[in-house]
């Protein structure tokens, strides 16, 4: 029998069971103690380096350190007031406006060969992301590049955002945030898979605005979807379809501010960093 604990944060806990009859005698109690995260308490809140980040400046999206082919399908790139955290400043942002505008990106570095690789390095990865969905409407892609058996997204379900990740051969993470983003303002999204070697089993987080709001586990590694130009692949602002299209889930109102992706699995302090950033960048 398997009893979820659902424990997110960090420490020393005493797990203790207990066994009641019908009767409801008790029987002896049964004890152990676990640490969740790093024994020592070391745990860093500095960033890694990025594995890259995408600008939005002069009408171009910008890949910082050229790691992927960028095919623009629709949409406009420019200076925009937006808000957040409570500040409002003009930045470079990418609109979509209508079912069918998003943007493909396909990784220069790593084929459909060589991904799993990289996605179940001993490091993990994550992706962060400054958004706004205007018109929530059943599912949306955010960050998303997803066919089954493979892939991961970032996405919403009627305007709630989760984090969707295929595991071994048939498994998955799912994890929702459990409530609506913002439409008036951006939220600060990050999600975050790991790979036990030891226990061959995946590790997912998602985050917003600094926060850790759930993790999950499941047996295997991230998966990647045998063909070319899809496993490979992911969208912004919808996800990647059989045909190697981008025209899943669209989003139809979107703004996105920011994009940065990590050959790091962030723990909770580097995602209180990553949103303080981006607070102290509109401040």
């Amino acid at each position: 029998m398997t009893y979820p604990l659902d424990i997110t944060t960090l420490g020393v806990y005493t797990i203790e069971v207990v066994a009641v009859d019908s009767w409801d005698a008790e029987s002896n109690k049964i004890s152990c103690e676990v640490t969740i995260g790093n024994p020592s308490g070391t745990v860093t809140a500095e960033l890694p380096e990025v594995y890259t980040e995408l600008d939005f400046v002069d009408g171009r999206i910008v890949d910082t350190k050229d790691k992927f082919t960028i095919t623009v399908k629709g949409g406009t790139i420019v200076n925009t007031p937006l808000t957040f955290a409570g500040k409002t400043k003009t930045v470079g942002a990418y609109h979509v406006t209508a079912a069918g505008m998003n943007t493909t990106l396909k990784f220069k570095e790593y084929t459909v060969s060589t991904l799993s690789d990289f996605y179940n390095s001993s490091t993990g990865f994550s992706v962060e992301v400054l958004y706004i969905n205007h018109a929530p409407s059943g599912t949306q892609g955010i960050v998303c590049g997803t066919q089954k058996p493979g892939g991961w997204g970032l996405a919403e379900s009627n305007g709630v955002p989760y984090f969707f990740t295929y595991i071994g051969a048939s498994g998955s993470t799912n994890l929702s945030i459990g409530s609506n983003s913002s439409k008036t303002e951006l939220n600060h999204l990050i999600g975050t898979f790991l790979y036990d070697s030891a226990t061959n089993t995946t590790y997912t987080a998602i985050y917003l605005n600094g926060q850790v709001v759930k993790t999950g586990s499941a047996a295997g590694k991230v998966g990647v979807y045998s063909t070319a130009g899809i496993g490979d692949a992911f969208c912004i602002g919808g996800d990647i379809n059989s045909s190697g299209g981008s025209n899943e889930f669209p989003m139809t109102d979107f703004v996105v501010a920011d994009v940065k992706f990590y050959a790091h699995a962030l723990n909770y302090k580097q995602a209180e960093t990553a949103y303080n950033n981006a607070v102290a960048y509109f401040s």
